[in-house]
């Protein structure tokens, strides 16, 4: 009898043994989508935790993270980019757009043409109206006509890698601005983009800053958004998220170990919210109500993705619009709901610190927005392009992306940033930086 008792006690610690196993290694399938909790929190390290950071950087829902700046950059000097180039005075560029059909690619391109003749550069622009094979086309034009560089405001970054090392086989350098952060190994000089993550951040810490008091109760905030599909919808929100917790904690006397924590919790919490409608009732200092969209970025649009949600939430206290462009629309709603914008409800947006929304603010019906500022994808590009040919810069080593500075605009400091005659918000000094200097930077 006690030998079956040591029989039945040892098939049970095997059993158990087993079970742990599966449960330790199940959460590091990489086709588990989900992107959530079951994500892995620890790994085969000897048992040592794993950072916040990398936790989110293993994460396989991406979307919620696109735009999340890393820590550190490898060395890209070894992937061919067809530099050094030779220096010359008669630069011709070739760029290859991906739009026109609105004001954001229209500064963009135009900052870069002025800037370009500044230097007597040749300045030849197509437009794809958000064509892929159209742009495919564009990149063999300009491969075949031999320019000297290729700006390729891509339209599908990976589905243009094939085209842009051909290019760089050719002797033809290429500069990205856009849509996506690109992969290391692509044969680019540097992505020149926005960071939607941080603008989102950014809008976080402010807010939390003016309206987060220490022990008070969860405001109630929603999100009109435009698309659900976008990965900058989905990661402004996740950044807005995480920079109100960071800011929140820090005023409760309870701060984050690291920013990353609280970008850790923010990405469960939008996960929960995007899959579930809702997150509320948790130690949160916030309560979200919902999220609607518009499917686009339009006036319209913001119409449409606030009107359910304020109709619900009546009482709501802060509402994200995504972009400024969709503001005039949420505004309209709000004010046929019957509340004052800036009185009975805070309106944020997340992008894109145009004229009109910096107007909103000095009229209190906004209470902040984020910059996206097209000149640093436009003029700041043809800088580069002038540094490399002209005064010899080594572009070898640059990040394969290159983050344009964000900055929360309100109430305190609109004044900065404001020109009447000019369709966004004044562009600081910004050098676009080799990967050592980022490196050091962010140390």
């Amino acid at each position: 009898m006690k030998r079956e008792r040591f029989k039945w006690l040892a098939l049970l610690l095997v059993l158990l043994m087993l079970s742990a196993s599966l449960i330790g290694c199940g959460g590091g399938d990489a086709d588990n989508g989900d992107g959530g909790s079951d994500d892995p929190a620890n790994g085969d390290n000897g048992g040592e935790e794993i950072s916040a950071f990398d936790q989110l950087m293993a994460k396989s829902d991406r979307l919620p993270l696109s735009g999340l700046q890393p820590l550190s950059y490898d060395d890209r000097s070894d992937i061919e980019k067809a530099l050094p180039v030779e220096q010359k005075d008669d630069v011709t560029i070739g760029w290859a757009g991906a739009f026109l059909g609105s004001t954001f690619f229209e500064e963009m391109v135009g900052s870069a043409r002025t800037t370009a003749e500044k230097y007597g550069y040749t300045f030849l622009d197509q437009n794809a109206n958000f064509n892929l094979q159209t742009q495919l086309t564009q990149m063999d034009t300009y491969i075949t006509q031999g320019v000297d560089v290729i700006v390729l405001n891509a339209v599908e970054l990976d589905s243009t890698v094939a085209d842009i090392t051909r290019a760089v086989q050719a002797g033809i350098p290429v500069i990205v601005t856009g849509p996506r952060p690109a992969d290391p190994s692509y044969p680019i000089v540097t992505n020149v983009i926005s960071g939607s993550f941080n603008s989102g951040y950014e809008i976080g810490l402010f807010t939390a800053g003016e309206l987060y008091t220490a022990g008070s109760e969860p405001l109630k905030m929603g999100f009109a958004l435009s698309m659900m599909d976008s990965a900058d919808a989905q990661s402004r929100t996740t950044g807005l998220i995480a920079g109100y917790l960071y800011k929140a904690a820090e005023i409760e006397g309870k701060p984050y170990e690291t920013k990353w924590d609280a970008v850790l919790e923010a990405y469960e919490a939008w996960i929960t919210i995007r899959d579930t409608g809702n997150l509320v009732g948790t130690d949160m200092p916030l309560d979200f109500v919902g999220y609607g969209t518009g499917e686009s970025t339009d006036a319209a649009a913001g119409q449409i993705a606030s009107s359910d949600l304020l109709t619900a939430n009546p009482d709501m206290d802060i509402l994200l619009v995504e972009t400024d462009t969709m503001l005039p629309g949420a505004l309209t709603e709000v004010r046929q709901q019957g509340l004052t914008a800036g009185e009975d409800i805070k309106i944020v947006c997340a992008a894109d610190g145009t004229r009109e929304a910096l107007e909103y603010i000095k009229e209190g019906s906004l209470f902040a927005t984020a910059t996206n500022i097209p000149y640093y994808n436009g003029e700041k590009i043809v800088e580069l392009i002038h540094k490399m040919y002209a005064e010899g810069f080594d572009a070898n080593n640059l990040p394969s992306n290159s983050f344009t500075p964000t900055m929360a605009i309100h109430a305190g400091n609109v004044d900065e940033y404001y020109d009447a005659n000019a369709a966004f918000a004044l562009a600081g000094e910004w050098d676009i930086m080799t990967i050592e200097e980022y490196n050091a930077a962010n140390k």
